[in-house]
């Protein structure tokens, strides 16, 4: 027995000195495959390794849109970089931009207790540099240990709050009074979203009241007394199913506001006397975005933005929803310059009365509902405008547009033919500055070929605008295929095909010939 355990003891230490052997090669092989480090100064490596980060998951969009979902494999740049070689580990290590965001899953928190610890010696390696941080939990509610350690976590990250810039919570309801920094101390926070579910009565919601954030991305049940936060520097704000109500007062105590996105309102009770006659200016709104299947009258009547220049309409489900927002525009006196209208049903007899009083406009996007429209309508009624020489007066139809983005249902019900030569007479409306015409085809299929492609000949017109300067694009509605793509392809197939057939023919009548 002895023999043979001293046997193995003699494997282990050997296999143990192969493996050491063949790390140090190992290392050796990428210090040789590394001529970066041999070539550059540290300082600009580091600058290249900053560049790796995945900044996307963190930073906000004008828009306040979506934010991609955390990939963990980018979460882990920073050992992905280290795993390359001593000199990149080291360069890593001791470069603090690439430390300096993190992404916690709460519910891991609890099963983990090592984790606080590794988040820390994360942050740690940050030197002073502002934290982008984001504590994420599916859980609506947490187990008493999960509770604890997201509760230890919180006053580890409080710790740091002066340098927090963007904070991202999606947490449990009792669970976001947790993280709100240290009392006293500056703010420097840019960018605070928060994610729960419905807010009980005795919730305390969020609380920060040091920090006056440029932008504010909310998700869930809130109430605007629920935010304890300074309103008075925010730039942007998104929020999700939040009442009619709330929005309108969040927007109140935000006069700087610039972009504003409501999708999904809670409506206000009709008894609720507290928007008749009271209107709230948001003077420096540019930017408008409504997603709600619930309605929009009572949002558009009870604010004014004069500074108004993009608006967008998304699923908004309203009867009447041209006269609601032409009177908007009114009593706001902005002067519109992109109108979005996305999947909304308003007829087509309304959005035109809508854009004869918006003689501003510039871009227009109009995806229907083809139940309530007909859409050469709209396109004839552009075609049939004529718009003077002289400058542009009052009641003229659209005169300043420069680009225009259209939903089409079935091209060829009334044929390509049909709608090319109205699109040609667009262009050639030479006193509208229409420099771009982009069509989305709603039903195209190349199953139903030859219909489905574009003639040879209006292909040759489509290229001879583009080389007058003219842009036509067209799309499939789903995939966004490029339908004058596919159908030059297409011809160009054919026509091969044909050839070919015709060189077979020729070929075979040849040998019929050698053989009389």
């Amino acid at each position: 027995m002895q023999e043979i355990e001293s046997e193995i003891a003699a494997v282990k230490d050997k296999l143990y000195k192969l493996f050491e052997r063949h790390r140090k090669a190992r290392v050796q092989m990428n210090d040789l495959h590394d001529p970066m480090s041999a070539r550059l100064p540290v300082e600009i490596i580091s600058k290249i390794f900053q560049t790796c980060i995945p900044t996307e998951l963190f930073s906000a969009s004008p828009y306040m849109e979506e934010q991609p979902q955390a990939n963990r494999r980018l979460l882990a740049t920073p050992f992905t970089l280290g795993a390359v070689c001593r000199n990149w580990r080291d360069i890593a290590w001791s470069t603090p931009g690439v430390w300096n965001f993190i992404d916690i899953d709460a519910d891991r928190v609890g099963k983990r207790v090592e984790l606080q610890d590794l988040a820390m010696e994360w942050l740690s390696r940050s030197g002073n540099l502002p934290l982008s941080l984001k504590v994420h939990s599916s859980s609506k509610t947490f187990s008493p240990r999960t509770s604890l350690g997201v509760r230890a976590l919180s006053e580890c990250l409080n710790k740091l709050s002066p340098r927090w810039q963007t904070l991202d919570l999606t947490l449990p309801r009792d669970c976001l009074s947790l993280f709100q920094g240290t009392y006293g101390t500056p703010s420097i926070l840019q960018s605070l979203r928060l994610e729960t579910k419905r807010l009980s009565e005795g919730d305390s919601g969020f609380e920060m009241a040091n920090a006056s954030p440029r932008e504010l991305r909310l998700c869930g049940d809130f109430s605007f007394n629920s935010i304890a936060i300074g309103f008075n520097r925010l730039t942007h704000i998104q929020v999700f199913r939040i009442g009619l109500k709330e929005c309108v007062e969040m927007a109140k105590h935000a006069q700087l506001l610039e972009s504003f996105a409501i999708v999904g309102t809670k409506q206000p009770d009709e008894d609720d006397s507290s928007f008749s006659g009271k209107v709230v200016t948001l003077p420096c709104l540019r930017r408008l975005r409504i997603c709600d299947r619930i309605g929009v009258s009572p949002l558009l009547t009870c604010i004014s933005c004069p500074a108004l220049e993009t608006l967008t309409f998304e699923n908004v489900q309203y009867g009447r929803l041209g006269l609601a927002t032409l009177s908007f525009l009114i009593h706001s006196s902005c002067h519109l310059q992109q109108l979005f209208f996305l999947e909304t049903p308003i007829n087509d007899s309304d959005m035109i009365s809508l854009l004869k009083g918006i003689p501003s406009l510039r871009h227009l996007h109009v995806s229907p509902c083809f139940w309530v429209w007909k859409e050469e309508n709209l396109l004839e009624r552009l075609t049939e405008t004529v718009i003077p020489d002289e400058n542009v007066e009052e009641g003229q139809f659209l005169p300043l547009l420069t680009s225009f983005t259209y939903l089409i249902n079935r091209p060829w019900h009334w044929t390509w033919n049909k709608l090319f030569a109205e699109v040609e007479k667009l262009f050639g409306m030479r006193q509208r500055p229409l420099k771009f015409i982009q069509l989305y085809i709603k039903g195209w299929s190349a199953n139903d070929a030859p219909l489905s492609y574009i003639d040879v000949d209006i292909l040759d017109h489509i290229h001879n605008l583009w080389e007058a300067g003219m842009k036509l694009a067209i799309f499939t509605e789903i995939e966004d295929v490029d339908i004058i793509k596919t159908s030059r392809n297409y011809h160009h197939s054919k026509q091969s095909q044909t050839s070919s057939e015709s060189i077979i023919q020729r070929s075979s009548g040849h040998k019929d010939l050698a053989l009389l």
